[in-house]
């Protein structure tokens, strides 16, 4: 015996028909619904903020870049005293200017990149005493 019913998941509305199993022969296979799985696409990458950055050293002495780009603006020199919230330098990414800022009290000793160049993720920009 066969019925029909009228089912909504999620807002969509389905029109079933049913069999009952008492009517189907125990000697005979029942078919299985075929599950269609559509996977999920992953969410988009996020764009980088353009606020300040901070810079997160290494090891006590060296700053590393926290993003690839184009050094763009070099704001301390060589033996200049830095504390946190201090803008060490810019690095142009994606057409954004970057903040990078100091995270520590300390004292420049040197810095390893000039304006212009481009740095990578990871790639010590200026080293303290």
């Amino acid at each position: 015996m066969t019925r029909r019913y009228r089912i909504t998941v999620e807002g969509k509305t389905f029109e079933v028909e049913v069999e009952s199993i008492d009517s189907v022969p125990t000697t005979q296979a029942i078919p299985q619904p075929q599950v269609q799985v559509t996977p999920t696409p992953p969410p988009p990458p996020q764009e980088p903020s353009a606020g300040p950055v901070m810079a997160k050293p290494v090891s006590a002495k060296d700053v590393i870049s926290p993003i690839p780009g184009k050094i763009k603006q070099i704001a301390v020199k060589p033996g200049q005293t830095v504390a946190p919230g201090d803008l060490l330098m810019v690095i142009e990414a994606m057409k954004m200017d970057n903040e990078i800022l100091c995270d520590v009290n300390a004292t420049v000793s040197e810095l390893l990149v000039k304006e212009g160049d481009s740095v990578s993720i990871g790639q010590p920009i200026v080293r303290y005493a």
